[in-house]
């Protein structure tokens, strides 16, 4: 991808121990359904909300706030599901991602984030811990979604 946001689990290894002394084990799925659901959360979000819809053709673009009149980017960010089990990435592999995204001197463009702002917001929010602790519960338990 030419711009993307790691998605890793802290703490991953010491729950494993956690559940090792209980004589238990975390079920394989319950690490990449979470952090799959984690992903797909912030992939919304940094399309959704980060990303300001819209504006008048040859209107100056908002300084702060990243903005699209087609949508080519909202759409193109993807959830990469290939380091699973222990990371997802969230990003895009549109040649202009990464400078909207980090900014460009080189090309005068402000960094103006949409993948760090949803990452934050997901973190504010508790989900990567929310989001794994309900796909452990629910691997333990064995319910299905």
């Amino acid at each position: 991808m030419a711009v993307a946001f790691r998605v890793n689990v802290k703490g991953l290894e010491q729950t494993r121990a956690y559940f090792k002394r209980l004589g238990k084990q975390i079920p394989a799925s319950a690490v990449p359904d979470g952090l799959v659901e984690l992903g797909l959360w912030i992939q919304s979000n940094a399309a959704r909300e980060q990303i300001i819809r819209g504006g008048p053709k040859g209107a100056p673009p908002d300084a702060r706030q990243l903005t699209s009149r087609t949508g080519t980017l909202r759409r193109s960010i993807r959830v990469d599901r290939q380091g699973l089990p222990k990371v997802v990435s969230v990003g895009s592999d549109l040649e202009y991602a990464r400078p909207h995204e980090l900014g460009s001197p080189k090309q005068n463009l402000p960094a103006r984030p949409y993948l760090t702002p949803a990452a934050a917001e997901a973190e504010r929010r508790g989900l990567p811990e929310s989001i794994m602790n309900k796909h452990i519960r629910r691997a333990i338990s064995g319910s299905a979604t």
